[in-house]
């Protein structure tokens, strides 16, 4: 997709579609492998080389599951924040 970086469009999806659950279960949670199948179906619809996808794909399922964990620790903290 000329124009956009692959990063940011991640970040952009991620914020649309990845729904905050609660923390990732430390053995085996498939969720961030199911997140990155999706944005690389998504990626390639909208136009992103193989080339592009590539440049992401071994790192996908660790940018889900740090961006999982950012948007979960950020929400327990409002909420604390709330009752306080």
């Amino acid at each position: 997709m000329a124009g956009k970086d692959i990063y940011e469009f991640f970040y952009e999806w991620a914020e649309e579609n990845i729904e905050l659950q609660s923390y990732l279960d430390e053995e085996g949670d498939p969720r961030p492998k199911q997140y990155a199948e999706q944005f690389i179906a998504v990626a390639e619809s909208e136009g992103f080389t193989p080339e592009d996808v590539a440049s992401i794909r071994d790192r996908l399922p660790e940018m889900v599951a740090k961006y999982m964990d950012q948007t979960t620790d950020a929400e327990v903290r409002r909420l604390v924040d709330e009752n306080d």
